[in-house]
């Protein structure tokens, strides 16, 4: 297959998966009142400590959006400092 084929086929498959995906979110923003509902109860209602706050968190981050990660710290970006391609003669 040619390298033109090969991104024809990329770019019909990523416009298959777009749709789908969109597909999928529709659907599933149909639960959303149903969803919310169910969640409500189980903060409401719930006899476990553990289930009532993970309920009180979906609700709070569907409604306010989730908490946005904090940057990297130093030492989390000194993991990588250096990538270094070496290319080895199998001869030698």
């Amino acid at each position: 297959m040619t390298v033109r084929k090969r991104k024809a086929v990329a770019r019909r498959k990523s416009r298959g998966d777009a749709k789908a995906a969109a597909e999928i979110r529709k659907a599933a923003q149909s639960y959303g009142k149903r969803a919310m509902a169910i969640l409500w109860a189980i903060a409401s209602k719930a006899e476990s400590d553990n289930a009532r706050i993970a309920a009180c968190k979906e609700i709070l981050d569907r409604g306010y959006g989730k908490e946005s990660r904090m940057p990297p710290t130093e030492q989390e970006q000194a993991v990588i400092r250096r990538i270094e391609r070496i290319i080895v003669d199998p001869k030698n």
